[in-house]
């Protein structure tokens, strides 16, 4: 009975010392080839085998060859920098109203809909509805998701007469203040 699980014991402690040694080995032998590895600044991404791919891409990608980064002053596996990624993206993110439509997702405004656009922007809201509402005389409740382009271009041109009358004007009064405001 209890000599037997003493034995049983004793065998598995003999098992566990003899991996332990192993473990050792191994450790032994990946700290002796890691010490008498070139330094990083040493090895060259032009001169390994096509063969040797694994190496060759863990040279290529490593952060020494990575001219985005300050090599002396960030390290990409350090604490602090995931940190401060994490820190970006989350402020990157809260800048759109954390609707998770980040800058990098969604670089231009063609690619929103239109009322994320008037969203952000309420002067053109303002004025779209202003000129929707005087053509057609509607309820702003049927304010279109997108106008017809001819109503856009329209908009424009009002606009440019109106700023080439506005501008004639100021330029006669600055002129004869010779001022720069009027």
């Amino acid at each position: 009975g209890t000599w037997e699980i003493f034995d049983e014991a004793v065998v598995s402690c003999e098992d566990s010392v003899k991996t332990s040694e192993q473990i050792v080995k191994n450790g032994a032998r990946a700290l002796y080839i890691s010490f008498n590895n070139p330094p990083i600044s040493h090895a060259t991404t032009s001169e390994w085998l096509d063969a040797d791919q694994y190496w060759q891409a863990f040279v290529e990608k490593h952060m020494y060859h990575a001219n985005y980064l300050n090599a002396l002053a960030e390290d990409p596996e350090s604490a602090e920098y995931i940190k401060g990624i994490e820190e970006t993206t989350m402020k990157q993110w809260h800048t759109w109203d954390d609707r998770g439509v980040t800058n990098h997702n969604n670089k231009y405004l063609y690619q929103r809909p239109s009322f994320e656009y008037y969203d952000l922007y309420r002067g053109p809201l303002v004025e779209h509805m202003i000129f929707y509402l005087t053509k057609t005389g509607g309820d702003a409740r049927t304010f279109p998701e997108l106008m017809p382009h001819q109503w856009f271009a329209e908009i424009y041109n009002n606009r440019f007469e109106m700023y080439s009358v506005l501008q004639r004007r100021r330029r006669a009064t600055q002129e004869a203040a010779l001022s720069r405001e009027a």
